[in-house]
């Protein structure tokens, strides 16, 4: 058996990618609400905690879904981009 790495995708933190699915149940980005249909979602990679307190440091990245790609970001999502960025700036200097 093989478990998969919680770093594998660090170094592609915030990067971006396309998906399409088909929407069996219905998926809420933003106040719309889809389902039954195919759509396209987009993902971006973010670093989730994993351990259940932010305090261990017990973290893991992974594809997130952001929303759909013909819908303009929702303000969680801006949130969570732009937060992400601060922490990114603050680790660099």
């Amino acid at each position: 058996m093989r478990w998969p790495s919680k770093t594998a995708l660090k170094p592609r933190e915030g990067e971006e990618r396309m998906v399409r699915k088909f929407l069996w149940w219905p998926r809420s980005f933003g106040g719309e609400k889809r389902w039954m249909e195919w759509c396209n979602i987009v993902e971006m990679v973010l670093r989730i905690d994993v351990g259940g307190s932010m305090e261990w440091g017990n973290y893991a990245w992974r594809w997130c879904e952001t929303g759909f790609a013909d819908q303009e970001a929702p303000e969680g999502c801006a949130a969570v981009v732009e937060r992400e960025r601060k922490r990114k700036q603050r680790g660099k200097a």
